[in-house]
């Protein structure tokens, strides 16, 4: 008799987590699992060794839904070629796993260069089952989108490129948010862009952190002026405002927004003002009393301390 596996189980042997092997199932049929009467799944040997396999050449930077469908013995040669090649090719100076994050945004530029929107979703859906919320927009959102910036000034991209780019992100993080358990009585947060800054990416990704940590989030947009931003501010009556600042980080209209918005709603407001080009806006975000972070571990530490320390009604 055939010996076979609960998803529990399959999970444990694998190495991967039970709703990955569910979404890989759903979404790419990598195995066909046995059904009980009570419709349990129960998986064979053979399921559970291409699991392991399929687990291992992911982290060798191979994306699930390329080799999916392929047999048994062909992921297992690549298996060997990938193992082969990370341990003789591979800098000494680079982890293996800085390594299959670059091949993450690699992928990620040749589907933005296409303008494949529906293989660049494929590729960014991959990657949020397979890492965690911090390495997905540490190591592969941001820097595509510094990549995209550089390719941009170099005069290979061009600026369709980004807003194609932006308008999926933007998607994709509003659709990891809306899975968060937001308390109706949960602290509200303002999200948005000053006037002249029109890169959005920074504000989604901010967004997407403060409803990690249970904010309410309301997202404005980007290039708001500093008189609608109050207006929103205080018709929510939020007692904090995140500003993301990424570029140009040298725009006399800037400082001018950033004075307007502490003249128009006063001391009470707690402003935040991440992205990274904050570094040339520090004497106006000094004289605005504002909380600059430089990275989303001082942005969540920020959003952790405003919320201790501000009393919310």
């Amino acid at each position: 008799m055939q010996k076979t596996f609960t998803i529990n189980i399959a999970a444990k042997l694998s190495g991967l987590t039970e709703l990955i092997i569910r979404t890989w199932e759903k979404r790419y049929n990598v195995v066909e699992p046995q059904r009980t009467k009570s419709n349990r799944r129960l998986y064979s040997e053979a399921d559970i060794d291409k699991l392991i396999t399929l687990n291992k050449l992911t982290k060798n930077g191979y994306r699930i839904g390329s080799i999916a469908s392929l047999p048994l013995s062909d992921l297992k040669s690549m298996l060997i070629e990938a193992e082969v090649f990370s341990k003789t090719n591979l800098p000494k100076s680079d982890s293996n796993s800085e390594n299959i994050y670059n091949i993450v945004v690699q992928n990620c530029l040749e589907a933005i260069g296409q303008f494949n929107a529906q293989e660049l979703e494929k590729i960014l859906a991959d990657a949020s089952i397979n890492y965690s919320q911090p390495i997905l927009i540490d190591q592969i959102i941001l820097p595509m989108m510094e990549k995209i910036g550089d390719l941009w000034r170099e005069g290979l991209y061009r600026v369709a490129h980004e807003h194609f780019t932006s308008a999926i992100i933007r998607k994709f993080l509003s659709n990891i948010s809306e899975g968060y358990n937001i308390q109706d009585n949960a602290p509200r947060l303002v999200v948005t862009t000053p006037q002249g800054q029109y890169h959005e990416t920074g504000a989604l990704i901010g967004g997407l952190i403060a409803s990690s940590d249970g904010w309410k989030i309301t997202y404005m947009g980007p290039s708001l002026p500093a008189e609608e931003i109050v207006f929103v501010v205080n018709k929510l009556n939020s007692k904090v405002l995140l500003l993301s600042l990424v570029y140009p980080d040298d725009d006399p209209l800037i400082v001018s927004e950033l004075k307007k918005i502490r003249d128009l709603a006063g001391d009470q407001l707690q402003i935040i003002v991440s992205g990274k080009a904050v570094g040339g806006y520090l004497k106006i975000l000094s004289s605005i009393n504002a909380i600059v972070v430089f990275n989303t571990d001082q942005l969540n530490e920020a959003l952790q301390k405003t919320r201790k320390f501000i009393k919310f009604t």
